[in-house]
């Protein structure tokens, strides 16, 4: 009888689990790892540049102490500070926003890209990660003016880790109508030189519905 009842139990408990499978819900370790991943998304005071061929034994992500940003390196031997260090830049006509970091580390690991936003205009640095020869990599001027447009938030490095690739989005619109213009630019951190790889358009309403640029790798 015993027996009997341990079989019925696990014929039952696989039933089940068939069941929700097929249901499309999501099994217990999946949804811890879902659950760990929300947590991690919802912490605003570490952000983790991503991944690159330098970071095989290590993790290096910036973290927001009081009003300043700093540079960290996790290796086995604990959390060291690599030496850059950038204020928090506020937008004070975006209050009530938090500020976000952006980052991407080069594959060599010796320099960072980032941009801080609300801050405006928008403005994507590079820096060595022991903090020296910070510079913008962006021009505003006549010919490309912050007015209307935005940095999108995702930037990328070059192999060689000598150019960065970011997307600027232009708007040209008025109540939802018109079209938003977005430029993939390659830019060369060693001469300074730009270079236009390509244009995409979309109306103000796509964009505005999150028709935005995502550069990959």
């Amino acid at each position: 009888m015993r027996n009997l009842i341990i079989a019925l139990l696990v014929v039952s408990v696989g039933f089940n689990v068939y069941l929700a499978v097929q249901k499309g819900q999501i099994p217990f370790a999946s949804a811890l790892t879902g659950a760990n991943e929300v947590a991690e998304e919802e912490t605003e005071t570490t952000v983790v540049p991503e991944t690159t061929t330098a970071e095989e034994t290590s993790v290096t992500f910036f973290q927001r102490e009081g009003n300043t940003w700093i540079l960290y390196t996790l290796t086995g031997e604990g959390k060291e500070k690599t030496g850059l260090r950038v204020a928090v830049e506020p937008n004070k006509e975006a209050q009530g926003q938090t500020e976000q970091m952006y980052a991407t580390i080069s594959p060599d690991g010796k320099k960072v890209a980032y941009m801080q936003k609300p801050a405006w205009p928008h403005q994507i640095h590079v820096a060595n990660i022991d903090g020296s020869q910070t510079k913008e990599l962006i021009a505003w001027g006549e010919d490309l003016t912050p007015t209307h447009a935005s940095i999108e938030n995702q930037f990328v490095w070059s192999a060689d880790s000598t150019t960065v690739s970011y997307a600027i989005s232009n708007e040209n619109c008025f109540r939802d109508e018109g079209t938003v213009s977005t430029n993939i630019i390659s830019e060369s951190i060693v001469s300074g030189d730009e270079k236009k790889v390509t244009t995409m358009n979309n109306s103000c309403t796509d964009h505005s519905n999150g028709a935005n640029t995502v550069l990959l790798k």
